[in-house]
């Protein structure tokens, strides 16, 4: 089968500014494609520049220099208005940190995308119940987060990104905060449903273990990014 490219990374740099105008450089000629229905590993030791990377091509940060393609279309060519409407519908996102709403109920939070987006509500929240049940919450949908466990928070997470359909998910140390076994099950839950759904997948992660089922590893190190084998993981 052809790949199909859905994301172009071209010639990304990042800098920050300290104070006195000092700049940090984080990310220097980073170069990444990635095809449609792809699951992606980003590893790299703690501070290299693993969510910056992540949060430069979701758009949810601006590089100093480079241009993103996201199916064909040059989104820092947008202003921030603009791009905030395409991130809603085109990337979805899960964090470390699950970042749930805590006074709304697990189907609440999933929606909230498509809310966002003002789709219609009906079929926003039957997506929604949907992707919960297919992520093994179908009895947890009413209940809040602080009556749900990490890995469940998590997993609400999950749905929540894939609301919106979107064309690519992009994941931040997901596992980061879940011990050894509730770690696996929410990383094979990720891996078979955004392969049941084709869906380009992101995943930033310290664990070579994660990154070992992946498609493709690409390593950030000394500000670059290159390719990696992941059997030598």
């Amino acid at each position: 089968m052809e790949k199909k490219i859905i994301l172009t990374a071209k010639q990304i740099h990042k800098s920050y500014f300290m104070a006195q105008n000092q700049e940090l450089k984080v990310l220097e000629n980073i170069n990444l494609e990635i095809n449609k229905g792809e699951i992606v590993s980003v590893i790299g030791e703690s501070g290299v520049g693993k969510s910056t990377l992540l949060h430069v091509i979701g758009t949810l940060d601006r590089p100093t220099k480079g241009q993103l393609f996201l199916n064909n279309t040059e989104v820092f060519s947008m202003d921030d208005e603009e791009m905030d409407s395409f991130r809603n519908i085109t990337v979805g996102f899960i964090f470390q940190f699950h970042h749930l709403l805590p006074e709304f109920t697990a189907l609440e939070n999933a929606a909230m995308p498509g809310l966002i987006a003002r789709r219609n509500i009906k079929e926003v929240y039957s997506r929604a119940e949907e992707l919960l049940f297919e992520i093994g919450l179908k009895d947890r949908m009413r209940h809040k987060p602080s009556e749900l466990s990490g890995g469940e928070k998590q997993r609400v997470a999950f749905a929540r990104a894939l609301c919106n359909d979107p064309l690519i998910v992009l994941a931040d140390e997901p596992t980061g905060n879940l011990d050894t076994v509730n770690s696996e099950v929410l990383r094979s839950q990720m891996w078979n449903l955004v392969r049941k759904k084709n869906k380009a997948f992101v995943v930033a992660t310290h664990s070579k273990k994660i990154a070992g089922y992946s498609d493709r590893v690409v390593e950030i190190k000394d500000r670059g990014l290159r390719e990696i084998d992941k059997d030598l993981l």
